[in-house]
């Protein structure tokens, strides 16, 4: 058995996705598909987080001949009901989409915003020096709570997506 073919066979073993084992190592799904395919054979750090992810010796992993696992750390590693790198993923992914969402969701309070502060401004010559054209039109429009909306989700899903981000260099 081919390392592609042991790598598929551990994936699927731990109930894992070609994504979710790619989102584990931290590299694109079409790489998993890849080695599991034999096109491509993973790098040596890649092959340790392997052999930790699945709880499999490395010589199992790269030597044609090994063909079986040590049974012992495949039963420990069975034993276990969900992995919990797949939950992990599952609750990454959901954030990283929550982030995605409320980031785009800001953008329709800021329209808004836009909109009347530019049809004020247009139909006005004069703003305050010290707050400029464009925040005296959303306070003299009244559209200051959809700015702050606006702001507030940006900011939340700037937050979570940069808390994502730097959680995943990990």
């Amino acid at each position: 058995m081919q390392t592609g073919e042991k790598i598929a066979l551990q994936r699927k073993r731990l109930g894992l996705s070609q994504e979710d084992l790619a989102l584990e190592l931290k590299l694109s799904r079409q790489a998993v598909s890849r080695w599991e395919t034999n096109e491509a054979t993973p790098g040596t750090e890649k092959i340790i987080q392997l052999s930790r992810l699945f709880q499999v010796s490395i010589d199992y992993l790269l030597l044609e001949e090994q063909e079986t696992p040590d049974m012992e750390t495949v039963r420990s590693a069975t034993s276990q009901p969900e992995g919990d790198t797949q939950r992990r993923s599952k609750m990454r992914q959901r954030r990283i989409t929550f982030g995605g969402w409320l980031c785009a969701a800001s953008l329709f309070p800021f329209m808004i915003s836009i909109g009347a502060a530019t049809g004020w401004i247009l139909r006005h010559n004069w703003y305050y020096a010290d707050k400029g054209a464009f925040l005296t039109g959303v306070i003299e429009s009244g559209k200051t709570i959809p700015f702050g909306i606006g702001a507030f989700l940006l900011v939340v899903g700037g937050v979570i997506l940069g808390a994502e981000y730097l959680y995943g260099q990990k």
